[in-house]
């Protein structure tokens, strides 16, 4: 019964004018509960967008049949929460439900059909049976012709569903009802479809269509004017009409020729700019279409872009920027629905044999490994690269450095003293790539210099003191800042483990001492002298070898540009690397030294250093020339932090030492205190 049918019965059960008014009150009452529990008035719903969307719009079906499926193909997982977190459960009420969800179709049909409804209307309705207080099935329902009924606060109280045109309670609504939806900032009840934002350009795209194939079939219709210079009737000029439609209008007669009685004439009508632009205004409407739902075109058809590895990238960057917030936003709600029959659970979804983000998961990969090399535990890795692997019975998942991978190994070498050297290994290395970059630049600039100087005519020997100068400016400020960094790292290490310090005892590293401002000067200077002398060898030899064939001094030059490559790329194996891997090694150890040195002055402690030696194969056993040093075993050597190792350095990559013992050296160390009996 309608609300004005309502009010009619109402008052004519009054009797008396006091009656009447009593009715009237009651049908303002009505009036309310109406408002409240009315269903809604909704724009764009799913029949609406069916109806004139998806089967009037190639693109918007084009588009719903890319996403539903996609999203329909990731399966869902159940996690239990244990302690603080969750973990992964292969057996669980809600997987059987999942898994057959109905006895007529598979999850994926219920999820592709609800991934439809959601899309084209903005809400997707899943019903589920209750039994025993338990879902015992889901069924998709149509959003169309289901209605939210709102309580006195603005939330819902039940759902409705039309059968036939009658309303009718959803049973167990709303407990029984899953309802996603697109958020309305306008209205909490009911969700935002999409084809309400495109529905616009959609309609403007179909009236496009209708329009051109009407000129298709009537194409005398605007393209041409018979002139008729006498006078007809009316009846006259419909017969006429007909007969020339029949004759020369349609697809079958086309281009045949005209033929006119004598007095009539033909002329052509040109058609205007906005008639022409149907397929430009066809494309602007795929594109708009796309944009709404988050498809790009060319993994619909669009013909741009049609490469192999254009449409590969544009796939994965589809799956990461709409599929997955769609299968998350699903994950989400499902969550919230099913706590509510088990409170300890949450639901989550599996990529791992999503074949468009395999690029992206061995991308994953390669990062992970680099951050693994660099000291990062796996668990850690595992979290921010969310790469969702299971680590629970995996040794040392949460350790740095936690699993030795190809790695020479002996007795002498603890797990504790590989996961500590990986450690350090790792924060050498990216100041090492630091160093390794401003160098190159450094030799390609020296390079660029010579070049000059040689196409000059002028001797590169006079240029040796200006490329060493330059040269001790860099290693300076380079080791300026490396000793700071690490020695107020090692030093804040050192004082924060030490539990009987006063108050006010507690310093700062000092890293203008004298320690540090002669290394800093000395090192600085002898390694700019040979880094220079080597470079003028260098062109000195590449200018003997081109004169020699006869060069003109311009091509002389060029191949000393030439030689910028050989020594910066690759750059992990050029010379630019050699020399950034051994200053980071040297000034890395020479501020850890200087940090303990100062504490043992301040402090009164008694420290030990040992040496770590490099756990793999490029360690150097004295016998080859290759690898980090010729320390034979002086790997675990421990000795007091003012005192030299059985080899003569003080600590690895001493530039005291000889060059076989300290180019490259990716060897460091670690320390055992003693501050009055307290080992730290």
């Amino acid at each position: 019964m309608s609300l004005f049918n309502k009010k009619e019965k109402i008052m004519l059960q009054s009797r008396t004018q006091k009656n009447v008014t009593a009715a009237f009150e009651d049908f303002l009452r009505e009036v309310s509960r109406w408002e409240v529990n009315r269903g809604l008035i909704k724009e764009w719903d799913t029949a609406a967008a069916i109806k004139d969307g998806l089967k009037k719009s190639v693109w918007v079906y084009a588009c719903c049949q890319k996403i539903a499926p996609d999203v329909a193909s990731v399966p869902f997982t159940v996690e239990k929460k244990v302690g603080k977190d969750y973990e992964r459960v292969d057996t669980h009420p809600l997987l059987d439900l999942l898994d057959r969800p109905s006895l007529s179709k598979p999850h994926s049909s219920i999820v592709r059909t609800a991934e439809m409804h959601l899309l084209l209307g903005g809400n997707a309705i899943l019903y589920h049976p209750i039994s025993a207080g338990l879902p015992k099935g889901i069924q998709t329902l149509n959003p169309a012709t289901v209605d939210p009924i709102a309580d006195d606060v603005g939330g819902i109280k039940t759902y409705k569903r039309s059968i036939d045109g009658f309303p009718e309670e959803i049973p167990d609504a709303p407990r029984s009802v899953l309802h996603l939806m697109y958020e309305d900032p306008s209205n909490a009840r009911w969700g935002l479809g999409r084809m309400q934002a495109a529905g616009d350009i959609v309609t403007a795209s179909i009236k496009a269509v209708e329009w051109n194939n009407n000129m298709l079939d009537n194409a005398v219709g605007s393209d041409l004017v018979i002139a008729l210079k006498q006078y007809v009737q009316h009846n006259q000029w419909a017969e006429t009409v007909g007969k020339f439609k029949d004759m020369y209008s349609g697809a079958k007669n086309a281009g045949s020729p005209l033929i006119f009685d004598q007095g009539a004439e033909a002329k052509q009508v040109g058609r205007t700019p906005k008639e022409m632009d149907y397929i430009k205004s066809q494309e602007q409407a795929m594109y708009a279409i796309c944009a709404t739902f988050g498809v790009d075109p060319r993994l619909i058809g669009a013909q741009e872009f049609s490469g192999r590895a254009a449409r590969q990238e544009a796939e994965r960057a589809y799956w990461i920027h709409t599929v997955i917030p769609e299968v998350q936003m699903w994950t989400e709600y499902m969550t919230v629905y099913y706590k509510q029959f088990w409170p300890d659970i949450r639901v989550s979804y599996d990529l791992a044999n999503i074949e468009a983000l395999q690029d992206e998961f061995s991308g994953k990969a390669a990062a992970g490994r680099t951050l693994f090399d660099m000291g990062v535990p796996l668990e850690e890795i595992n979290r921010r690269l969310e790469l969702d692997l299971n680590l629970d019975d995996v040794p040392g998942a949460s350790e740095p450095y936690g699993i030795t991978l190809s790695r020479k190994s002996d007795s002498r070498k603890s797990d504790s003293r590989i996961i500590l050297w990986r450690r350090k290994d790792g924060e050498r290395r990216i100041w090492e790539k630091r160093f390794a970059e401003s160098f190159a630049k450094g030799l390609k600039k020296d390079l660029d210099v010579l070049a000059d100087v040689v196409q000059n005519g002028e001797s590169v020997t006079n240029y040796e003191d200006t490329i060493r100068q330059a040269w001790e400016e860099r290693l300076s400020v380079s080791h300026t800042v490396l000793g700071k960094f690490f020695g107020e790292k090692k030093y804040d290490e050192l004082v924060s483990k030490a539990k009987n310090l006063k108050p006010g005892q507690r310093k700062n590293f000092d890293a203008t001492a004298r320690v540090m401002a002669d290394f800093i000067r000395q090192v600085s200077r002898a390694k700019a002298g040979y880094i220079a002398s080597t470079t003028i060898l260098r062109v000195r030899n590449l200018a003997a070898e081109a004169v020699e064939k006869g060069l003109a001094l311009s091509e002389v030059a060029q191949r000393i540009r030439d030689q910028a490559e050989v020594w910066t790329e690759p750059l992990e194996r050029s010379r630019a690397m050699r020399i950034a891997r051994t200053e980071a090694g040297a000034g890395i150890n020479h501020a850890n030294y200087a940090a303990r040195q100062q504490a043992i002055t301040e402090f009164n402690w008694k420290i030990d250093k040992e040496w770590l030696e490099t756990p793999d194969t490029r360690t150097r056993d004295g016998s080859t020339g290759e690898a980090d040093h010729t320390s034979s075993g002086v790997g675990g050597e421990r000795v007091p932090n003012d005192q030299p190792y059985s080899n003569g350095l003080m600590y690895p990559g001493d530039p005291s030492g000889p060059a076989e013992e300290v180019i490259e050296c990716r060897c460091s160390e670690t320390e055992h205190v003693n501050t009055e009996g307290e080992t730290v």
